[in-house]
């Protein structure tokens, strides 16, 4: 709209075909540039996306496995895993609320501390059980920073400054547009479309970055399903 308002106030000969051949070199830099920070953008989204995925994959594994390694030690590690699994409840509520109702409000990293806490205070009789405890304390620690990892991955939106300077340029390529396109519906269905589809991409960006939240995000189902596979 604004490169269509230029259109009609700017004198004609701002309009000739000399100045569409020097815009159209200095927005044809511009539209490369958007073009790889877009592309920049959206790999990094998509991989910080997939690294959640597999993230969660793998701590739901670990506390399964942790669980299964304290069940075998038996009744005095009971403690150790009501902490355990007070640990994976109390992280996806507090990354996906409202999917475990009835959680006690609790850090998710309080319950870590008090599990690790537990193992040690477990009884070692002999050279197997204290194997078994460094063990299990090694596993915990682990689970304990994946843990730490997921909650704080709800923080890490995308830098300001940045999106101010994509937006900014993709606005000039679009005044340009304006600038010298006829007024005519076909042009403007086809600049309607454009700015959908740029948004659109802007949006993935946003969404994908923070791929715990929002309209695209990760599932919960490997840290409830660990949930569930944790005994009484």
């Amino acid at each position: 709209m604004v490169g269509s308002f230029l259109r009609a106030v700017l004198p004609r000969h701002h309009l000739s075909d000399e100045s569409k051949a020097a815009l159209k070199l200095r927005t044809g830099l511009i539209a490369t540039l958007t073009a790889l920070v877009l592309g920049l953008l959206v790999s990094s989204a998509k991989s910080s996306f997939d690294a959640i995925n597999t993230g969660l994959a793998e701590t739901g594994a670990r506390v399964i496995t942790l669980d299964r390694l304290l069940a075998h030690y038996g009744p005095e590690a009971s403690d150790a895993r009501l902490h355990l699994r007070r640990a994976v409840a109390s992280t996806i509520a507090r990354v996906w609320p409202g999917e475990v109702p009835d959680t006690p409000e609790v850090h998710p990293m309080d319950e870590m501390s008090a599990v690790v806490d537990r193992i040690e205070d477990l009884p070692v009789d002999d050279v197997q059980q204290r194997a078994f405890q460094s063990q299990t304390l090694s596993m915990s620690t682990a689970l304990s920073l994946s843990v730490w990892q997921l909650v704080e991955r709800t923080r890490t939106p995308l830098p300001i400054h940045l999106l101010v300077i994509l937006v900014f340029w993709l606005c000039v390529l679009f005044v340009q547009i304006g600038l010298f396109a006829p007024r005519n519906s076909t042009v403007a269905v086809a600049v309607a479309i454009s700015a959908v589809s740029v948004s659109a991409a802007i949006l993935l960006i946003l969404e994908m970055n923070v791929p715990l939240t929002g309209l695209i995000h990760v599932s919960s189902a490997p840290l409830r399903a660990a949930l569930d596979q944790i005994g009484p």
